[in-house]
C-alpha cells in the first residue's frame, strides 16, 4: 500500500521473522543430515580449494576441514601424484552426474582407500561429491578370489591324486 500504517508495518515484520526462523531451522536441518551422513560429501572450487567437508570425511581421512582450507594444494594429500591430481580436480568439474568413477586416495596415516565418487550438480550449479568407501569389500573380493583359486588347486591336485590311485589299482 502507498501508505504504511504501523499495523501493516508490524506483520511485515512478523512475517520476515517467521520466513528468517525458517529459513534457520532449514540450514540446522541440513547441517546436521550433511555432518552425520554415514557417507563422504565434500565439495570444491573452481581453484581446488574445499568448500565442503563432512564429519565422515573427517573420520575416514583423518583431517578436518580447517586444516584442509589451510592447504595450499589439498588434493596433494591424497593424491600425490600430480597428474592423478589434475585428473581428479577434471573429474571434481565434470557435469556428468551419479556416474560412479572409483579413486584410491591416501588418509593422513598413508592407507590407501578405494572410493567410489558421485558428483551432484546442487541447484546453484556446485557440484557435491559424494563416495563410498569400498576398500573392505574390495579386499574382501581379493580374498574370496585367492581362495577360490587355492581350492580349485586343491581339487585339481586331488583329481590327480584319485586318478592315480586307480591306475595303481
Amino acid at each position: 500500500p502507498v501508505f504504511l500504517d504501523g499495523k501493516y508495518l508490524y506483520k511485515e515484520i512478523k512475517k520476515k521473522e517467521i520466513i528468517q526462523k525458517k529459513l534457520k531451522e532449514s540450514e540446522e536441518k541440513f547441517r546436521t543430515l550433511f555432518d552425520i551422513a554415514p557417507v563422504l560429501l565434500d565439495a570444491f572450487d573452481k581453484n581446488g580449494k574445499v568448500v565442503l567437508w563432512n564429519k565422515e570425511c573427517e573420520k575416514v581421512f583423518g583431517y578436518s576441514l580447517e586444516e584442509i582450507k589451510k592447504e595450499e594444494n589439498p588434493l596433494s594429500l591424497f593424491y600425490p601424484d600430480p597428474l592423478i591430481q589434475r585428473e581428479v580436480f577434471d573429474d571434481f568439474n565434470c557435469k556428468d552426474e551419479n556416474i560412479y568413477k572409483e579413486w584410491t586416495p591416501l588418509t593422513r596415516d598413508g592407507r590407501k582407500l578405494i572410493i567410489k565418487w558421485a558428483n551432484i550438480k546442487l541447484p546453484n550449479n556446485e557440484i557435491l561429491h559424494i563416495g563410498f568407501d569400498i576398500t573392505q569389500e574390495r579386499t574382501n573380493e581379493i580374498l574370496l578370489y585367492e581362495a577360490k583359486q587355492q581350492l580349485e588347486k586343491l581339487n585339481n591336485s586331488l583329481e590327480l591324486k584319485i586318478k592315480d590311485e586307480i591306475e595303481k589299482n
